[in-house]
């Protein structure tokens, strides 16, 4: 039994899949240190799932047969457990990658988190005036965007913090 254990551990297929699955498994690790570090990090949760998606995604591309069961677990978890309507504005709202449009959303997935989030967070009276907001910063205000600004949001992305 020895022996085979040692000839598996020497071979070149063992090491090779070993380095698949580390390989799969880094995207999964990075939402997972996101979430446990420490401060708020949700507005950078949608954008670090999206990443993870993109990165599994080219394994699948490499061979469907071997990743997309997993691939479809993940996806099935995000949606289900992970990201929810308050990541998406948080994601939105977040100056650094609204300003560098680092984000993807479909108009619907952004039109139903805001509804939501219109419904339940913010009161009546002060609706239209979140709306007025939420434009202009959707439309990168030069007021909201200045130079200074620009430069805090580069130096101060999380990902500075989590190796």
């Amino acid at each position: 039994m020895a022996i085979k254990t040692v000839r598996i551990i020497q071979s070149e297929t063992f090491w090779e899949g070993a380095r698949d699955v580390v390989n799969f498994m880094v995207p999964l690790i990075r939402i997972l240190r996101l979430v446990d570090s420490e401060g708020s990090t949700a507005s950078y949760l949608f954008e670090a799932t999206e990443r993870a998606k993109e990165s599994l995604r080219k394994f699948v591309e490499k061979d469907g047969m071997k990743y997309l069961t997993i691939m479809d677990l993940f996806k099935s978890r995000v949606e289900k457990n992970i990201i929810h309507h308050v990541h998406v504005i948080a994601a939105i709202l977040n100056p650094c990658s609204m300003y560098e449009d680092r984000l993807n959303i479909d108009s619907s997935t952004f039109v139903n988190a805001q509804d939501v989030i219109l419904d339940s967070m913010v009161p009546f009276e002060d609706r239209h005036q979140f709306m007025q907001e939420i434009v202009d910063y959707r439309m990168k205000s030069s007021r909201l965007f200045s130079v200074t600004r620009k430069s805090m949001m580069i130096t101060n992305h999380p990902s500075k913090y989590v190796s």
